[in-house]
């Protein structure tokens, strides 16, 4: 009896020993910082469009960028990949690859020839820019309503929701002023249609462009037309505005040169529709 009191005793004693010299683990640290995918060679996309060099952006700029997790998804699925570009701040610059923090303080790769610098410091009433949703994310468009403070102009969104001014921080907007640059609206010709979409990239030859539904797609040069961000339209005028991102000849109804805005009307299903358009969207002749 007392021979398997001391057996009973030494296993207690040995594994409460070895329960207290396990070694506590330490708390896991939140990943800041992630690479792009190894499998895939730096600056590619998964797109045919050639890596590109950011070689005129300064460390500290503004951008606008997909998130990392749309980058790899779209390796998988490019034609229904979402792209959302969100804002975010430059940290570096190697060849292809940029390194960015977006504005919760995430770090993360991303091939530049996804990347729209936002470099500019200065904009005059009735400029067009590129920036995005101050108030929330995500890029946008928008006109110069008030340059009393050019480097902290006065914006309208273009968003028909959205009837008062907002202020932009400095150095956080991208001019329009070269109609086949970074940011621009565009048509692209489909066959007999021409779809609306936006200039993500462009060299000679393509274009990385991003569509109505928000994808992204790489189209010849030839195909792509610039729009005239300050159209000469009249009332009653026959132009042509997208409709489900279809460009379709509208009448014009009103103009609001301020907000740059043009109210159209235009036939479906046999029913006439009126709807306010942008200056981004407007097309005189195709």
């Amino acid at each position: 009896m007392i021979k398997k009191l001391l057996i009973l005793a030494l296993i207690i004693s040995t594994t409460a020993c070895t329960k207290a010299q396990k070694p506590v683990e330490p708390p896991s640290t939140p990943q800041t910082s992630v690479s792009i995918i190894p499998d895939h060679a730096p600056g590619e996309i998964p797109f045919d469009f050639p890596p590109v060099e950011l070689t005129s952006t300064p460390t500290g700029s503004y951008v606008l960028s997909p998130s990392l997790a749309e980058l790899q998804n779209a390796w998988n699925y490019k034609e229904n990949t979402v792209f959302t570009f969100e804002p975010a701040i430059l940290q570096k610059t190697v060849e292809t690859v940029s390194t960015l923090k977006d504005l919760q303080g995430k770090i993360f790769e991303m091939p530049n020839s996804l990347i729209i610098p936002l470099t500019d410091s200065q904009a005059q009433k009735s400029d067009i820019l590129i920036t995005w949703w101050q108030g929330g994310s995500g890029l946008a468009h928008a006109i110069v309503n008030n340059s009393t403070d050019e480097s902290t102009p006065d914006v309208y969104y273009f968003d028909e929701f959205v009837s008062t001014p907002a202020t932009l921080k400095a150095k956080t907007f991208k001019i329009l002023s070269n109609r086949f640059q970074q940011g621009s609206p565009i048509a692209i010709k489909n066959g007999n249609e021409y779809q609306s979409g936006i200039i993500i990239n462009i060299n000679k030859e393509k274009a990385l462009v991003k569509g109505f539904n928000n994808t992204i797609s790489v189209q010849n040069i030839k195909n792509v037309i610039p729009i005239n961000l300050h159209p000469s339209v009249e009332i009653n005028s026959t132009v042509y505005a997208p409709i489900y991102g279809i460009f379709t000849k509208v009448t014009v109804t009103a103009i609001d040169e301020e907000k740059g805005q043009i109210k159209a009307s235009y036939s479906e299903n046999g029913k006439t529709n009126e709807h306010i358009f942008f200056f981004s969207e407007i097309i005189t002749k195709l």
